[in-house]
Formats: C-alpha cells, sequence, structure tokens
C-alpha cells in the first residue's frame, strides 16, 4: 500500500513547527539553560583555599577567571604567591569573613638578618588594598654615619666597619632623613604591630617580626561595570572570547551565563 504524499498544508504545518521550535531553542540558549557553565569555582594552593574575588593564574586553561582583575595569585608548588607592582609576597592566609589576607615578603622569608628592599607599593591596586590596623611601618636606614642617640635601633647584623643601620617605626622618624643620617639608602617596611611590639626593643629580634609578615585588608571594587554585576547578584571577571589573547570583561550569573554587562542580561556568552 503506498502511502500519498503529505499534503501543502500538513508540510506547512511541519515548517511552522520547526520554525518555532528553533525560535524558542534560541531563546533558551540566549537564556543560558542546557548549556556548559562559566561558573566561579574556588582553587586550592597548598593550604590556602582561593575564591572570589580571588584567582589563581592557570585556571580554566587561562580562557577566563572569576575574581578582581587586582587580585590574580599563583601557585608554585604548595605555595601561594601575590605579585603586588614588581615585587612577590607569600600568602599565608585568606580570611573570607574579615577580608583580610596576610602576606610575606618572599625576599626575607627564612633569614634571620634580612636586608629588606622591597617597599610595599599597594598605590597601584587601584584603591583595592589597604593597610589594617594590626600593620605598623618600619623604616630602615641602611650604612649611615655612626648616631649615638640611635645605637639603641642599631641593626648590629646589618652594620660593617665604620657605619652602621637602623630601624625605627615611622612615626618616630618623621623628621628623619637619609640625608641628615647620611645614609647609602633607606626603606619602608609593614610588619604587624604585636610582632614588633612582642620584642620589647631587641632590635635583635627584628628578623622574626619581618617573617611574621603583615595584613591587608581588600575593598570592593570601584569599578562601575563590576559593582552592577555584583549589585545584580554576579561576579566579576574576564574572559578571552575575542581569541586575541585580550581578556574581556564578563558578569558571570548565578545560572551559568556569562553576560558582558550585568545578570539582568539577556545576551550570554558560554564557555566551550
Amino acid at each position: 500500500m503506498r502511502i500519498p504524499p503529505p499534503s501543502f498544508r500538513e508540510h506547512h504545518r511541519c515548517s511552522i513547527q520547526l520554525l518555532s521550535f528553533l525560535v524558542v531553542s534560541c531563546v533558551i540558549l540566549d537564556d543560558g539553560f542546557g548549556l556548559p557553565e562559566m561558573s566561579c569555582l574556588s582553587d586550592q594552593c597548598g593550604d590556602v583555599l582561593i575564591q572570589y574575588p580571588f584567582s589563581l593564574v592557570g585556571s580554566n586553561n587561562n580562557s577566563y577567571y572569576c575574581g578582581y582583575e587586582q587580585l590574580r595569585l599563583s601557585c608554585s608548588g604548595e605555595t601561594t604567591m601575590f605579585n603586588i607592582s614588581t615585587d612577590n609576597y607569600i600568602v599565608k592566609a585568606i580570611d573570607y569573613t574579615a577580608r583580610t589576607l596576610s602576606l610575606i615578603d618572599a625576599d626575607v622569608l627564612g633569614q634571620n638578618c634580612p636586608r629588606v628592599n622591597n617597599a610595599l607599593n599597594i598605590s597601584s591596586s587601584e584603591n583595592i588594598l589597604d593597610t589594617t590596623s594590626s600593620d605598623v611601618q618600619l623604616e630602615f636606614f641602611f650604612n649611615c654615619t655612626r648616631q649615638e642617640e640611635l645605637t639603641p635601633y642599631a641593626v648590629v647584623c646589618l652594620s660593617t666597619g665604620e657605619t652602621s643601620s637602623y630601624v625605627l617605626p615611622v612615626n618616630n622618624v618623621t623628621s628623619i632623613k637619609p640625608s641628615d643620617l647620611n645614609c647609602e639608602g633607606n626603606v619602608k617596611s609593614t610588619v604587624l604591630r604585636e610582632e614588633w611590639n612582642g620584642i620589647n626593643g631587641d632590635i635583635t629580634k627584628f628578623g622574626s617580626v619581618l617573617q611574621e609578615g603583615f595584613e591587608l585588608e581588600w575593598k570592593k571594587t570601584d569599578l562601575k561595570i563590576c559593582n552592577d554585576c555584583e549589585i545584580s547578584n554576579g561576579s566579576c571577571g574576564y574572559t578571552n572570547d575575542t581569541g586575541t589573547g585580550y581578556l574581556d570583561f564578563k558578569c558571570f550569573c548565578k545560572d551559568g551565563r556569562g553576560v558582558s554587562t550585568d545578570c539582568r542580561s539577556s545576551k550570554s556568552y558560554f564557555h566551550s
């Protein structure tokens, strides 16, 4: 028995149904359901948990990351590293409740008598980072003409021949300049106030104070597009969706969408 070909009306009805299916599918795809998620997952490096607004360099094959641009961390073996300006710091811990991170200058780690070279420079972090009330700033003066009045602050292990090196809290040395002391140089270093007070003026223990590091707090970004994203319950991030190697801002939404504005938008980008 031969089956007659479908009539024009039946063929037309099928075409409409197929077109309707495709339109609905496109709407669903644009709303972000049923496609791979671009999620803000946490990472681990050693004992440090890394989660938003921090991110780990190398995650997701660098095709995208979720977090603030200024808060990217790296993992060297089991050690979490944070680069500020051009200086490397070891991340001891991150407190996501207090919004603080504990850092140690990588150049002084494990040294009993370190010569500090790195002055903390957080001005390039676009006001994201700041010191806390737990910190105190010290100033080191290296290879100076000896000053009797500064003998209690002399760092003997950094002194040579006829010159001396000194370390004092910054608020004690506001009127002192390297030129006044005829020093080779000076640098400021941030340490924990509790650790500095704990050595009771015993300058020979300054190295142990540096080993304990210092504390920074992070604030919400003042980048408007990121603020709008977070207000819409999204998380700020960046994607390399143009293939140029440059990262573009994306707002990652709870439903897996990655949008160019905020989670109230319907236009999406998905990681494949």
